[in-house]
């Protein structure tokens, strides 16, 4: 046992939640490199770091 506890959803959304920061922190926030990774679309990945809480700010584009 690795001291895991709760439902299994809990435990699925804790890992799902750990792999997106993860893959987020590896490509820097680009959340396009990111989503490639994980196999899902740019959108996908943005509603699932809103359901589980996670932050995602996007680089601003500069004006000119």
């Amino acid at each position: 046992d690795g001291g895991e506890s709760g439902t299994l959803a809990e435990r699925l959304e804790a890992a799902e939640r750990q792999i997106l920061v993860e893959e987020l922190s590896k490509a820097d926030g680009d959340l396009d490199a990111a989503a490639r990774v994980l196999g899902l679309t740019k959108a996908v990945l943005k509603r699932k770091a809103g359901v589980l809480g996670i932050k995602i700010d996007e680089p601003r584009q500069k004006t000119a």
